[in-house]
């Protein structure tokens, strides 16, 4: 005898959305023909001076040129805030106290002023205006650098205080491996803290159940954060075809797929992130009792894209994120508690109910064949015939 845990649909829900999304069985899905170049694999970029891949808006600046007003939707030399009556001037070099250009540099406030940035100018510089007063953290990253934290000097109202210089030193070249771009759709600004995995697995089974309950042996699946240029780095990576699935606060969730790793070579990769929407609700069960523990996931409809799991909490509440505009099918489930359905529900919906079902038990026996010795070991999977009706 053995029970069958209803952990439903996952497998055949990340299944069919994945193969819907990937082939574009309804005109939509990865690559399908969005017409605006959002996500994708960009060949390797030359900025000016010898910056590296990363920077596009450097791309066509030359190191005699006169400065740009912006770089990738953010200002170049000053930046300035309307919290307070402090400037913050400063200088990021080379350990040598040669001048870096575009480097980034973000004084690290609280929301809604976090994540605003500027770039240096060719001699360096910098000039942060309109702070408020008090000492606050500095961050400064360079491509080809190793980004770096600084306290700032104690700002006052009406005053101009100086970092000095802030040296970053040079990273070490990796020969191979894969390095994602991220940024905001529109503007090019660099999304840092971004998640990014590359996985051998179909990304519809990445963000869903997972190499470990999918059952696909030898996955290899690596993860990186992207630093303050909104670049992250993964190697060494075994030379193989990947899925590079990206993930941020705030924005959708995308994947691009098919990304080939190659020895002795960079493989760098371009992301542009939307804005995203959630969707947050309840579940519960036969009795309408909240289900603490239990999964929920989603799919884009009609495209059948995937969404990540998520879990709900003790209140039986979830929050899924990263979602794109449109409709959505959602799918609960329980181990002892059984599964449900929500359809017809919108991206930004924050009041959707999902009740399950329960759960039943099925028992028998598993003999060899041609005799009477039970099989100790053995993976039920039954079906039933409603659609994506696969007990996992």
């Amino acid at each position: 005898m053995r029970r069958v845990l209803p952990v439903v649909l996952l497998v055949a829900v990340a299944v069919v959305g994945w193969l819907a999304y990937t082939q574009h069985w309804l005109g939509f899905g990865a690559g399908a023909g969005s017409g605006d170049g959002d996500v994708g694999v960009a060949p390797e970029e030359v900025s000016a001076g010898g910056l590296g891949a990363g920077l596009s808006g450097t791309g066509k600046v030359k190191p005699t040129d006169a400065d740009p007003k912006e770089i990738d939707g953010e200002p170049v030399g000053v930046l300035t805030f309307e919290l307070g009556k402090a400037t913050l001037r400063g200088r990021v070099v080379e350990p040598d106290g040669t001048p870096i250009r575009f480097a980034r540099v973000e004084v690290v406030l609280a929301p809604p002023n976090d994540g605003r940035g500027l770039r240096t100018k060719k001699d360096g510089t910098f000039e942060l205006r309109g702070l408020p007063g008090g000492d606050f953290d500095l961050r400064a990253a360079a491509e080809g650098h190793v980004g770096r934290t600084v306290r700032t000097p104690a700002l006052a109202e009406n005053a101009t205080a100086d970092t000095g210089d802030i040296a970053l030193k040079a990273r070490v070249a990796s020969k191979d491996g894969l390095e994602v771009r991220v940024v905001e759709a529109g503007s090019g600004r660099p999304v840092p803290g971004a998640k990014v995995t590359a996985s051998t697995l179909g990304y519809g089974l990445v963000v869903t159940i997972g190499a470990e309950r999918a059952g696909v042996p030898g996955v290899i699946q690596k993860d990186a954060v992207t630093d303050d240029l909104g670049v992250a780095r993964i190697a060494p990576l075994p030379a193989e075809r990947y899925d590079v699935i990206v993930r941020a606060q705030g924005y959708v969730l995308e994947a691009v797929e098919n990304v080939v790793v190659a020895g002795d070579r960079i493989e760098r990769v371009s992301v542009k992130l939307k804005p995203g929407l959630s969707v947050r609700g309840t579940v519960v069960d036969a009795s309408g009792s909240p289900v603490s523990g239990g999964y929920v996931t989603a799919l884009g409809m009609p495209s059948f894209r995937s969404y990540e799991t998520v879990s709900t909490d003790a209140t039986g509440t979830f929050a899924l994120t990263g979602l794109m505009p449109g409709g959505l099918m959602m799918i609960a489930g329980h181990d002892q508690k059984g599964t449900g359905q929500a359809t017809n529900i919108k991206a930004g919906d924050l009041a959707v109910r999902i009740q399950l079902k329960g759960v039943g038990v099925i028992t028998g026996k598993v003999v060899r064949k041609g005799g009477t010795t039970p099989v100790t070991s053995f993976l039920l999977r039954p079906y039933t015939s409603g659609p994506f009706q696969y007990v996992y």
